[in-house]
């Protein structure tokens, strides 16, 4: 590892700085920017903001139908922000908690819980850990159902929380062969008594010997787990794998598999089955990574692609995978958001602190008034295990002034465990397939203003000739009122064509957010 020269250390502060004065449009954050990476003695360890957000949605559907009616929401929206870099604890959590009233009546006034938490605990001496995340959101019940243009209506929607407990160990002994012992347990319940909550348990073994420095290495692990579904069938499954992982290069890294498992999810009775497969890593650069894994499993081939090339102003990433799904959440894993994640990564040889980073990134995307998240296509409940495959395209661009981002997506599901009806979307679909696309746009007009665009388009089929199909557009503008004040206004329209009917909506939002 080199030490940057005194020059290029500066020239990195010099640049973060101008970049923020651009983006950020005061002098003052900049500054404090510049401060925070060049100040000498310890960087901040934790980072903790607290913010609050008050709006009032204006909409022409409120019910979501072909006879709309309108509705007015006003939404009071408390929240924290915390990023974890100490020796003990290296995560984020971020929560907020909404509460909606419907002046017509449309849907029920609630309370919205939004969480994403993601965090690993050094809880003994670098040898035992705890990996901790959650994630509360909206999900869709059903893939056919009525959508909402600014997400506000409750129709065909439901609160699910997804959290994941998992302690383990990890060491080496014998000089070079590594260990880990692991228990993991993950929850999905979600407020709606159509789909299952569901308990997934396993206990795992993992050996291994990495060719560090020599040509050939090896790999053993072994898991045991259960599935509860509350709906459904219970199912229980178990594997053994062994690997011979060979160091073509540095660069380049070949791995061949080979074992058993054995589940109950296709059958009555646990069956056992031979696998076999192959994985190959190449990084032929620090900004480039590809990887394919392919692997011949109970339900027939799956597999594992992921392309991932970096450059100082793009972001591309594309990811097709083929395997199966125990939970509808379990895909969704805690993230920060995909626009998030974008500016993280252009940012983290620039400001390599995460806490400093997390400061930097959140003042982009609020002063573009961008989402944190760009999705393509929602996700929708099941009851039971499927199996997906899922491709995903994203691409992203960033200006002095301006940022551009694309995403594409495809996904093929099917219920895996065809004994009993679930009473969800499966049981009158053995196929359902979604895919859309997402291109938003954000620009500086002024130092304190930006100007943002969205273009959003999803389809859902199933092989029972259900069908929905939607577009939504959106405008707005955000500004700076203060240090710590912004105010956004947002016009969204959009337009639905599925088996339940067709029908428009056009709504206008303007929010005011204040941070401390």
């Amino acid at each position: 590892m080199t030490v940057p020269s005194a020059l290029a250390q500066r020239s990195a502060v010099f640049a973060l700085g101008a970049l923020a004065a651009a983006a950020l449009g005061t002098v003052a954050h900049a500054q404090d920017s510049v401060n925070a990476v060049d100040a000498p003695g310890p960087k901040p360890s934790i980072w903790i903001e607290r913010r609050v957000t008050v709006g009032q949605t204006l909409s022409t559907n409120g019910n979501l139908s072909t006879n709309g009616r309108s509705e007015q929401t006003t939404e009071v929206t408390p929240g924290i922000r915390a990023v974890f870099n100490t020796p003990r604890v290296q995560g984020f959590i971020d929560y907020s908690l909404s509460a909606l009233f419907y002046a017509q009546g449309t849907s029920g006034n609630q309370f919205r819980n939004a969480l994403n938490a993601n965090a690993k605990v050094n809880a003994w001496d670098n040898r035992a850990f705890i990996d901790l995340s959650g994630v509360v959101s909206n999900q869709a019940i059903s893939a056919f159902g009525p959508r909402s243009v600014n997400g506000r209506s409750d129709t065909n929607q439901s609160e699910t929380a997804s959290f994941r407990f998992s302690p383990y160990l990890r060491g080496s002994f014998a000089g070079d062969t590594d260990y880990e012992l692991r228990y993991s347990l993950q929850t999905a319940d979600t407020d709606t008594a159509a789909r299952s909550d569901i308990t997934d348990q396993s206990v795992s073994v993992r050996l291994g010997s990495r060719p560090v420095g020599q040509t050939l290495g090896w790999s053993f692990n072994a898991s045991s787990g259960a599935t509860d579904y509350s709906r459904g069938r219970d199912t229980e499954s178990s594997s053994a794998q062994g690997g011979l992982i060979v160091a073509v290069s540095p660069q380049l890294q070949v791995t061949l598999l080979a074992g058993v498992e054995s589940n109950d999810i296709i059958t009555l009775q646990k069956e056992s089955y031979n696998t076999a497969g192959i994985n190959v890593e190449w990084r032929p650069s620090p900004n480039t990574r590809v990887f394919v894994g392919v692997e011949d499993r109970y339900f027939g081939n799956g597999h594992n692609i992921a392309l991932q090339h970096r450059t100082g102003q793009t972001l591309w990433s594309y990811t097709d995978t083929k395997g199966v799904v125990n939970n509808p959440l379990q895909d969704g894993s805690a993230t920060l958001g995909t626009n998030y994640e974008f500016f993280d990564q252009q940012y983290q040889q620039l400001i390599p602190d995460p806490i400093l980073r997390a400061r930097f990134v959140n003042e982009l995307l609020r002063f573009y008034n961008l989402p944190a998240d760009a999705v393509a296509v929602q996700n929708f409940l099941s009851s039971s295990a499927t199996l997906d495959r899922v491709q995903r395209l994203s691409v992203a661009l960033s200006g002095i002034r301006s940022v551009w981002t694309l995403s594409v997506f495809r996904s093929d599901s099917s219920r895996l465990d065809t004994i009993v009806s679930n009473g969800d979307d499966f049981d009158f679909n053995t196929d359902i397939e979604q895919q859309g696309w997402s291109l938003n746009y954000a620009h500086r007009l002024t130092p304190r203003t930006s100007l943002n665009a969205g273009l959003t388009n999803q389809k859902s089929f199933g092989s029972s000739g259900l069908k929905l199909r939607s577009t939504t557009a959106s405008v707005g503008l955000g500004t700076r009122l203060s240090r710590r004040t912004s105010a956004s206004v947002q016009l969204q329209r959009g337009n639905y064509n599925g088996s339940t009917g067709s029908y428009n909506d056009t709504a206008i939002s303007g929010f005011i957010t204040h941070r401390f």
